[in-house]
């Protein structure tokens, strides 16, 4: 995808894409990913089946997958960028080392049915993105702030837990949407994998092994293409009331990531 989210042309079929990819240097990450909806403590919705269950020929159904392009920035906790930031090649030196900071990544999501099999009659994407600046999306702008967490997925110290974190949120200025996400290494079905191994290590053979998962909770807010909110949608505070009440509003993905060039 070209950074404004037009098509490339001449882009290469996503298998001539991966040749190659673990070699060139990466900004970009493509995702596959199933959305399901869970309530806000991360506890399962009623009547919603459980993950296993989802994941039931998952391999065999067509379009569980959704590209998206994204860059990944650091910055400070209100969602300003940190000044001095060095670039993305800099940033990565070490970083299996050191407990992660904050990225702010933007992207657009295509629309998939709930399944995660291609909506009936959906146009293809180069018709899709044809006069996306003019019209309120039906697609999900997303920019957000992750909370520190450490390479295992466990917390970081002295981090203040979420509830500590979310004092004030309301009252800031927020054109962002701020979630909170734990990485966790699944096998393909989605259940843990024992000892698994260093990031260097996971990739390696990936083209040829069904591969890692993560789960991760966060809320989506609809914005417009810009980044601008739609018209007559709820400000951030407003969307929030209840929130602590009311299932759904939360979504538990599992996806993979592959390292992409530019």
């Amino acid at each position: 995808m070209s950074h404004c989210g037009t098509k490339v042309d001449n882009i290469p079929d996503l298998s001539t894409c991966m040749q190659g990819a673990m070699e060139r240097p990466c900004i970009y990450a493509l995702r596959s990913e199933t959305l399901f909806t869970m309530s806000h403590r991360g506890t399962k919705v009623d009547n919603i089946p459980d993950l296993s269950t989802c994941m039931q020929g998952a391999m065999e159904r067509p379009c569980i997958y959704a590209l998206r392009s994204e860059t990944l920035f650091t910055m400070s906790h209100r969602g300003t960028k940190v000044d001095n930031i060095p670039d993305l090649s800099t940033c990565m030196q070490g970083a299996m080392e050191r407990p992660c900071i904050y990225a702010l990544r933007s992207e657009t999501l295509f629309t998939m049915s709930h399944r995660g099999t291609k909506v009936d009659n959906i146009p293809d994407l180069s018709t899709c993105m044809q006069g996306a600046m003019e019209r309120p999306c039906i697609y999900a702008l997303r920019s957000e702030t992750l909370f520190t967490m450490s390479h295992c997925g466990t917390k970081v110290d002295n981090i203040p837990d979420l509830s500590t974190c979310m004092q004030g949120a309301m009252e800031r200025p927020c054109i962002y949407a701020l979630r909170s996400e734990t990485l966790f290494t699944m096998s393909h079905r989605g259940t843990k994998v024992d000892n698994i191994p260093d990031l260097s290590t996971c990739m390696q053979g990936a083209m040829e092994r069904p591969c890692i998962y993560a789960l991760r909770s966060e809320t989506l807010f609809t914005m417009s293409h810009r980044g601008t909110k739609v018209d007559n949608i709820p400000d951030l505070s407003t969307c929030m009331q209840g929130a602590m009440e009311r299932p759904c509003i939360y979504a538990l993905r599992s996806e993979t990531l592959f390292t992409m060039s530019h």
